[in-house]
C-alpha cells in the first residue's frame, strides 16, 4: 500500500493581528502534511490601516528553504497587499516550523511570522547532511558518508547520483536493503563556505528526486575574528565598542594593510595591536547611533596580497542580545 500525501496548503491557525498601523489577517500559518521536496506556497495578508504609507521588509530564517517574492515593499493607506512565500521542504522533515521577521516602517517592530507543518519523507538520512571538518587547506580531498534507509511499505529504488557542484564527487552503493552516499571533494577546494546539492533519483510516487546539502569550509590564511560584527537594533543608550582581530597565518610574505574603508557614517574605527599574527581592532559607537532594520554595512580592507586584495567584515543589525 502507498501513503497518500495530502497537502492541507494555507491552512488559518490564528486571529487576525494589529500591530500599529498594520492589520495582519494570519500571523501563522499551517501547510499541513506534505512530502519531502514539496515546494509549499503560502501567503500572509498585511493591511495598513493607518493614515500613511507603510514600508515593509521581510528576513527569513532560513534563507536556503524559504523564497520570498518580494523581500521589500510599500503598503499603500487602506490598501492590502499578499506576502507571497514559497517554503522548499529538501531539508526538513517531520514536524517543521521556519518564521519569517517582519519589519514595520521606521520604527524598531518586528512581527513574527510562522510556518508549521509536517514534511513526510519515504526515507531516513543519517545524518541529514552533509557536513565535511572545517580545513585550512584548500588542496585537502575529504571523504563522507550518509546512510540512506527506506522507511516506505515498497522497494525503494535509487539511482543517477548527480552533484550540482564539481567540487563533490558523489557515489552511491547499495548494501542490502540500505544505500550508502559516499561524497569526495576534489581540490582545488575554494577559500570561504564550498557548498551545492547532492541529488539522485527515486522510484517513489511524486519525488523522482531526492536532495542532500553538501558543505566545505575552508578557513582563508587571512580571516576576522568574529566573523561579522553584529550590533543591537535601536538607539544605543550608551555608548559601545566591538573588538575584533584580522587574523593571518602562513603567509608565503608579510602582510601590509593598504587601506581601510568604513561604509557606516557615525562609527569610528580603532587600531589597537598588530604583531607577526593579528592586528585588533575596535568599532566605536557613541551614545545615541541608530542601528536601523535594514542595518547592513562593512568594513573592507585592501593588503597587498593579490588573492587576498580586498578582506571584508560584515556589520549586521541584530535583534536584542
Amino acid at each position: 500500500m502507498i501513503l497518500v500525501i495530502i497537502i492541507f496548503s494555507d491552512t488559518i491557525l490564528a486571529k487576525s493581528k494589529i500591530v500599529g498601523d498594520l492589520k495582519i489577517e494570519n500571523d501563522t500559518v499551517n501547510f499541513g502534511k506534505v512530502l519531502v521536496g514539496t515546494s509549499v506556497p503560502i501567503s500572509f495578508d498585511l493591511t495598513n490601516i493607518g493614515n500613511t504609507s507603510i514600508p515593509i521588509k521581510v528576513v527569513p530564517s532560513c534563507e536556503s528553504c524559504t523564497k520570498i517574492l518580494e523581500s521589500t515593499f510599500i503598503i499603500e493607506v487602506g490598501k492590502t497587499s499578499k506576502l507571497n512565500v514559497k517554503l522548499e521542504t529538501f531539508e526538513l522533515t517531520g514536524p517543521s516550523e521556519r518564521t519569517l521577521s517582519l519589519y514595520v516602517g521606521n520604527t524598531m517592530k518586528r512581527i513574527i511570522l510562522r510556518m508549521k507543518g509536517e514534511v513526510f519523507s519515504p526515507i531516513k538520512i543519517d545524518p541529514s547532511y552533509i557536513y565535511f571538518p572545517k580545513s585550512k587547506n584548500k588542496d585537502l580531498s575529504q571523504t563522507l558518508s550518509v546512510f540512506i534507509q527506506n522507511e516506505s511499505n515498497m522497494d525503494l529504488l535509487l539511482d543517477g547520483v548527480f552533484s550540482e557542484n564539481k567540487i563533490f564527487s558523489p557515489k552511491l552503493v547499495r548494501i542490502n536493503d540500505k544505500y550508502e552516499l559516499l561524497v569526495k571533494t576534489v581540490p582545488p577546494l575554494n577559500y570561504g563556505k564550498n557548498e551545492g546539492y547532492i541529488s539522485f533519483k527515486t522510484n517513489y510516487p511524486k519525488l523522482p528526486v531526492y536532495k542532500i546539502k553538501a558543505v566545505s569550509n575552508i578557513q582563508p590564511p587571512i580571516y576576522f575574528t568574529p566573523s561579522r560584527i553584529y550590533l543591537k537594533k535601536g538607539i544605543q543608550s550608551k555608548p559601545v565598542r566591538k573588538y575584533f582581530k584580522l587574523s593571518f597565518e602562513n603567509l608565503q610574505k608579510p602582510i601590509n594593510i593598504l587601506n581601510t574603508e568604513l561604509s557606516a557614517k557615525g562609527l569610528i574605527l580603532e587600531k589597537l595591536e598588530k604583531t607577526n599574527k593579528y592586528i585588533s581592532y575596535s568599532i566605536y559607537l557613541p551614545e545615541g547611533y541608530k542601528v536601523s532594520n535594514s542595518y547592513e554595512e562593512q568594513l573592507k580592507i585592501t593588503t597587498n596580497l593579490p588573492e587576498f586584495n580586498n578582506v571584508v567584515l560584515e556589520i549586521k543589525g541584530l535583534d536584542g542580545f
